[in-house]
């Protein structure tokens, strides 16, 4: 697709751009990242691009299709409003500190008002996240066979095998219903024989995630923010009892610290609620009015389609080219709805 893009994308976006848009685009960051030292012990999996390739990014969206924000998009669901023409939304998750140091005066120097899904816990209380923690005490451990007993009897093997248990590890904790996060968390720190402690953490934490100073910066720079809940748990592993505090408090807490309403919502690993009533009822509940979730595909912006409790995500990744940026957002019925 990357010569689609070199070559032909511009002249198909002028075309489309002669009609009513009928598919709306949003993309999905996570870090905007300097190529990570040999020393990097996070999560590198969500380092999706370095400046200069998010800059090339911003710079094709700006001069060849038509960035919203969030108002936009509100008003043209409540039929306020139509989108204009080649309609794209970039979006970011979790609260990271380079968003504010290497995102946003990029997006600023390109006009482009971007969207900040804050995890709050890890935000205002220092803490890190969970798949960077996993990460860092993977990469740190030295042992060979890692014992755990909780949410069951576990046996991690590390040595060639490193990888896939740090894996393994995630994925109990974005599938395992009712789990005590922070119980796992430290079970594996010691299983794994890693020393873990508040200084330790608040050392990674100030290096990588924002403060809430550094989220004020974000919407004083123009920027909306929404809520990525508190604790970034899966929803549909929390318990119903439970659902209410990681969607309400996370909401109210954003309003605190930004005297602003907050009305968005980005679902953690980005799985969708559609078929899951009880979650659905939980967000509108909370007073959201829109919710994103991550699926590699366009939004058809039909009235009688459009899905706001559902919007899709295309989450981007360093191999995301510009021109393969370009082919994508020239032809988004290829990847369907």
């Amino acid at each position: 697709m990357d010569w689609f893009g070199r070559i032909a994308a511009r002249p198909a976006l002028k075309l489309r751009a002669r009609r009513p848009p009928r598919w709306l685009t949003v993309l999905l960051y996570h870090r905007v990242l300097p190529e990570p030292e040999n020393g990097f012990e996070l999560d590198r999996g969500v380092a999706d691009a370095r400046p200069e390739l998010f800059d090339r990014h911003m710079a094709f969206i700006a001069s060849a299709c038509t960035p919203i924000d969030l108002a936009q998009l509100i008003a043209y669901h409540a039929g306020e409003a139509e989108l204009p023409r080649n309609p794209v939304l970039v979006t970011f998750d979790d609260g990271y500190l380079d968003n504010r140091e290497h995102a946003l005066p990029i997006l600023r120097r390109h006009g482009i008002r971007a969207l900040f899904f804050i995890a709050t816990d890890y935000v205002g209380k220092r803490r890190l996240f969970w798949w960077d923690r996993v990460a860092y005490l993977f990469a740190r451990s030295r042992v060979e066979v890692a014992h755990l007993s909780y949410p069951t009897d576990l046996v991690l093997r590390l040595g060639d095998e490193r990888g896939r248990s740090a894996r393994f590890a995630l994925k109990l904790i974005k599938t395992t219903r009712g789990l005590d996060l922070a119980r796992f968390m430290d079970e594996l720190a010691a299983a794994l024989g890693v020393p873990w402690d508040e200084a330790l953490e608040r050392g990674l934490v100030d290096r990588n995630i924002m403060t809430w100073d550094d989220v004020r910066a974000l919407q004083g720079g123009g920027m909306d923010i929404g809520s990525h809940t508190r604790s970034h748990r899966v929803l549909d592993t929390i318990e119903p009892g439970e659902l209410a505090d990681e969607l309400v408090q996370s909401k109210a807490e954003i309003e605190r610290e930004l005297g602003s309403k907050i009305v968005s919502v980005s679902y953690p690993v980005g799985r969708a609620i559609r078929r899951l009533p009880l979650i659905e009822r939980a967000v509108r509940d909370a007073g959201y009015q829109i919710g994103f979730s991550v699926e590699t595909r366009a939004n058809p912006l039909a009235r009688s389609a459009f899905d706001p409790f559902n919007v899709a995500r295309v989450p981007m990744e360093p191999s995301t080219s510009a021109a393969l940026l370009a082919a994508y957002l020239a032809a988004p019925e290829m990847h369907g709805a």
